[in-house]
């Protein structure tokens, strides 16, 4: 009985051991994917207010087919309000990276944005790695400007 005790001590730390770092990857990629869906959705409802804005800051004013003023609408989507101060609501987020197109009787609004997760980089292990993790996503909303 000895003999099975003393040959098994030792055996919960090696397990421990090789089942640690799996789930400890396991854990950070379910938040960094966490992460950017958390983003993705900031996204896509700034550019949602950015498409409303369009079309209900000039409501009643102008005629039917007209938008709001074209910066103003990107500092919608990119800060949260028409005059661009304050917090952005994504960091690396710029007005630049909002495009706006008004096709008849529509006004578009589409913006990309770079996710660049916690750990930027793989590990180079053995000569490989070293790639970049970061990656691309997009938003568009389309909002009638006219009945």
């Amino acid at each position: 009985m000895n003999n099975v005790k003393r040959s098994q001590s030792g055996i919960a730390a090696i397990e421990l051991a090789i089942t640690l770092p799996i789930l400890l990857l396991l854990l950070v990629g379910i938040s960094e994917l966490s992460r950017a869906l958390i983003q993705l959705n900031t996204l896509t409802k700034a550019v949602q207010n950015g498409a409303r804005f369009a079309v209900v800051d000039i409501y009643g004013t102008n005629s039917a087919n007209t938008i709001a003023n074209p910066a103003d609408i990107k500092n919608v989507v990119v800060y949260g309000n028409k005059l661009g101060s304050g917090n952005k609501v994504l960091n690396n987020l710029t007005t630049s990276d909002v495009v706006i197109s008004q096709p008849t009787n529509y006004v578009i609004i589409t913006t990309s944005y770079n996710f660049t997760p916690v750990f930027a980089t793989l590990p180079a292990f053995f000569g490989y790695g070293g790639d970049s993790l970061s990656f691309g996503f997009s938003a568009s909303t389309a909002m009638r400007t006219s009945p």
